[in-house]
């Protein structure tokens, strides 16, 4: 004889209801906190990457700051007497109000001295170098950073008078000797900092500043003269503006007191790194 199929009952029914919504709001509400997550992630990554640019760009500028040129304030103005764009700067690498950075540097050109010259100080000399000075990156007005070059031998920038060929007239304000196949460099300057929300690098040479990374919402500097020490901090953010604060008012790594409430709507982080500067 056949038995009758036995459906579910309502009390049934509604135990299977009640344990597949709480199976499903967990689920929800792991899923919602792993998207949270990973956009936070995204985020916090975006703002590390667009610090660690910042770092990238002034790496070759600081490394090769100073090289062949006074480092005290006062021999660095008299030695750049005339030069208007830096002759106020304090030293190869200075810090203006702790958020304006500037750099004195110098770019090899790949060319050497074919003699030993004995230099006397404001007074023309030629010398012969091994390879032709392309006029495009190094002129004859001295007011202007392509009217220098570094001979690092002499610990003092030199002054170009002309070119002609292989032939350099240069005046040095200082006495000193040059060895023979010193490289020459390019002089060149450079000031960089931030404003609403970008870094900016200004070549003092072409006088153009430039944005150069976006979501930057402050840069500080600290440089230690007797040690040679440059400490640079940079805050940085990721792409989202959200509604509220929700960013703390100060973080462990920025000691600059708290952050503006614009800042906090984004998600941020503070990367720190001290270079040496060797020259």
């Amino acid at each position: 004889m056949m038995q009758k199929s036995r459906g579910f009952s309502l009390v049934e029914l509604l135990i299977v209801m009640l344990v597949l919504s709480i199976v499903a709001g967990a689920t929800m509400g792991l899923l919602v906190s792993y998207m949270k997550q990973s956009e936070q992630t995204n985020e916090l990554t975006t703002a590390r990457q667009r610090a660690e640019m910042v770092f990238a760009i002034l790496d070759t500028e600081v490394l090769h700051a100073g090289l062949g040129m006074p480092d005290d304030d006062a021999r660095f103005q008299a030695v750049f007497s005339g030069l208007d764009t830096i002759s106020s700067w304090s030293g190869p690498v200075s810090v203006v109000s702790g958020d304006i950075l500037q750099i004195v540097y110098a770019v090899p050109m790949g060319i050497g001295v074919a003699n030993e010259y004995d230099l006397s100080s404001g007074v023309d000399h030629d010398i012969t170098v091994t390879g032709d000075i392309s006029t495009d990156l190094v002129s004859t007005q001295t007011t202007k950073t392509k009217g220098w070059v570094i001979l690092p031998s002499l610990l003092c920038p030199v002054k170009v008078k002309d070119i002609n060929g292989t032939t350099l007239t240069i005046e040095t304000p200082e006495a000193g000797e040059l060895s023979f196949f010193d490289e020459l460099h390019y002089l060149r300057a450079l000031r960089s900092m931030v404003s609403n929300g970008t870094f900016y690098t200004e070549d003092v040479t072409n006088q153009s500043a430039q944005p150069r990374v976006e979501g930057i919402m402050d840069v500080r500097f600290q440089w230690d003269q007797s040690s040679h020490v440059l400490g640079i901090w940079v805050l940085a953010r990721g792409d989202t503006r959200h509604s509220g604060l929700i960013s703390p008012q100060t973080l462990p790594d920025w000691p600059f007191g708290n952050l503006p409430d614009e800042t906090r709507h984004y998600r941020v982080t503070v990367l720190h790194n001290d270079w040496r500067v060797r020259n």
